[in-house]
């Protein structure tokens, strides 16, 4: 599944590419974490996810165990992980280009997730509903975390 947008943030770019790069920081936003240790070139971090967006009354939440690699350039943040989830193999690349000149920041984003045998169980509605959930809570937490303040 691909997924992309785009939004703005308060702050000037190398605040916001500051943030994006730092495990500390960024996952803060990280919807359903539950441990995080940043290691060499990333982190390592768990998950329990918020499914319930999906319908399926006997499942609301989603364990995930999940490796991620770092790697801030000049035109922003690429994160890569690696992981399971219940059993099934998933793997996440995330590119984030930061965009700004002064106080405001234009963030453009694009991800590939890949979720294995989830999405068979799923399906590809269920998942885009959890998946555009998830996307709503880490953007706007990014935007609160990083804007300069009124």
């Amino acid at each position: 599944m691909k997924v992309e947008g785009k939004f703005e943030v308060e702050a000037p770019k190398d605040r916001v590419d500051s943030f994006l790069s730092d495990p500390n920081q960024f996952s803060q936003c990280l919807p359903g974490l539950r441990e995080m240790k940043v290691e060499t070139e990333g982190f390592r971090a768990s998950f329990k996810l918020d499914v319930s967006g999906a319908g399926i009354s006997q499942l609301s939440t989603v364990s995930s165990t999940m490796t991620f690699k770092v790697v801030r350039s000049a035109e922003g943040v690429s994160i890569r992980g690696e992981g399971k989830a219940v059993g099934a193999k998933v793997r996440l690349e995330l590119n984030v280009r930061t965009l700004g000149t002064g106080s405001v920041t234009t963030v453009e984003w694009d991800a590939s997730l890949d979720v294995g045998l989830l999405a068979r169980f799923f399906g590809d509605e269920l998942l885009r509903r959890v998946t555009d959930d998830n996307v709503r809570q880490l953007t706007s937490c990014v935007q609160a975390k990083v804007s300069s303040p009124s």
